[in-house]
C-alpha cells in the first residue's frame, strides 16, 4: 500500500492530537521498534490499521497494516521527520507558553506541572476569555486528546504507541491499553475507566476552532461560554453553563462561526441564528425557559419561540450526526 504525501501527514496528525483530523475514521500506530511494529501489524487488533509508523524500517513490508518510516523520536524535545515536508517537534505543555515554534508541534503532558498549567489556561479562559496565543497557533496542536480528558478507556482504540516492551498506549506518556504477548493484543483488564472532564474536552475543542479559524485569517474571535456569550458581556459564576458537547460557537462583530469537532466543519452563521444557536447550545431541552437570554427569540411572539428553537435543534443535529450539509472552508 502505498500513500501520498498528504496522506501520511492526515494520518500523523490525528494520531498527535489523539482524535481525528479528517472527516474519516483513521486508525494510526506509532511503534518504537521494527519487531514491535510488525507484531502489531499483523495481529487481529493491528491489521486494520491504516498506517504503522516505525523507525528506519526502509524496505519492510507486512501481510497486515502498512509500515511507514519515520526518523525521530516521540520525546520531549524531540522531533519527527516523516519526508522533507514535515517535521513534528514535540515539547511538554507548561513552557509551550514561553517559546516560539519555527514548525508543526505537540504539546505533551510530561509531568504534573503540565497539567497543571492545562488546567490554569483552561481556568483562565472560562473567567476571561483569553486563550495562550500558542494554544491558537495552527501549527500547535495539544497531544493525545485523552491523556487530558480522561474517560473510558476504548475497547477499540483508533490511536496507540507500543512501546519497546510491547505495552501498548495511547501515546507514549498517555493511558496503557494492554501489551502485545506473543504476536497478539490482550487488554489490560487492570485499566479502570476514569471520568471524562467534559470541560477540558471542550476546551480541546474550543482550541481546535480557534485554530482552524486563524488558519482562514480569522483572528480576534470569542468562544461562546469562556469569559462571556454572543448575547451578554458577562455573566455570573451561578448561571454559567457548560456548553454542547462537539460544538463551538465563535463570534466578533463581523462574524459568527459554529464548528463542528467531530466533523471538522465550520458553519457561518447570521447573527439572528447565532443567537439562537448559542441559547440551544447552553440550556438543551431548557432552551424556552431562557428566552430572555436571546436577543433574537426575545423579538419573535411567544408562539412563534418553540417552533423557531425546534428548527435549530434541527440544524444541530443533523450536524452532530455526520450530516451532508455545506461546508464553510475551514
Amino acid at each position: 500500500m502505498s500513500f501520498l504525501g498528504g496522506d501520511i501527514h492526515g494520518l500523523a496528525m490525528s494520531w498527535m492530537q489523539g482524535a481525528q483530523a479528517t472527516r474519516t475514521r483513521q486508525r494510526v500506530a506509532f511503534a518504537a521498534t521494527i519487531e514491535g511494529a510488525e507484531a502489531f501489524a499483523t495481529s487481529w487488533f493491528g491489521r486494520d490499521f491504516d498506517a504503522v509508523f516505525v523507525p528506519d524500517v526502509e524496505g519492510r513490508t507486512t501481510d497486515g497494516a502498512p509500515l511507514v518510516g519515520f526518523d525521530g523520536e516521540l520525546a520531549e524535545d524531540g522531533e519527527v521527520r516523516l519526508d522533507d515536508d514535515l517535521i513534528i517537534q514535540f515539547q511538554n505543555y507548561a513552557v509551550a507558553e514561553f517559546l516560539s515554534f519555527p514548525g508543526p508541534t505537540v504539546l505533551v503532558p510530561q509531568t504534573s506541572h503540565d497539567r497543571d498549567f492545562f488546567a490554569a489556561h483552561l481556568a483562565a479562559a472560562r473567567s476571561t476569555g483569553m486563550f495562550p496565543a500558542v494554544l491558537t497557533d495552527p501549527q500547535v496542536v495539544v497531544g493525545d486528546r485523552h491523556a487530558w480528558v480522561g474517560g473510558p478507556v476504548p475497547a477499540n482504540p483508533d490511536f496507540v504507541f507500543v512501546g519497546e516492551d510491547g505495552t501498548v498506549l495511547s501515546s507514549p506518556w498517555g493511558a496503557v491499553y494492554g501489551r502485545m504477548t506473543d504476536g497478539q493484543f490482550a487488554a489490560d483488564t487492570g485499566v479502570q475507566d476514569g471520568p471524562l472532564d467534559e470541560a477540558a474536552l471542550h476546551f480541546l475543542q474550543t482550541l481546535e476552532a480557534l485554530r482552524y479559524a486563524a488558519a482562514r485569517g480569522l483572528g480576534s474571535l470569542s468562544a461562546s461560554g469562556y469569559g462571556s456569550f454572543l448575547d451578554s458581556d458577562s455573566f455570573p459564576e451561578s448561571v454559567r453553563t457548560q456548553t454542547m458537547r462537539g460544538a463551538v460557537l465563535l463570534f466578533s462583530a463581523e462574524h459568527h462561526l459554529l464548528h463542528i469537532s467531530d466533523q471538522h466543519k465550520t458553519y457561518s452563521l447570521t447573527r439572528d441564528l447565532a443567537s439562537l444557536v448559542e441559547l440551544q447550545l447552553r440550556f438543551g431541552d431548557q432552551a424556552l425557559e431562557h428566552a430572555h437570554e436571546s436577543t433574537t427569540l426575545r423579538r419573535l411572539a411567544e408562539d412563534e419561540r418553540a417552533s423557531a428553537l425546534e428548527q435549530v435543534r434541527k440544524f444541530i443535529g443533523s450536524r452532530l450526526s455526520v450530516g451532508e450539509a455545506e461546508r464553510v472552508n475551514a
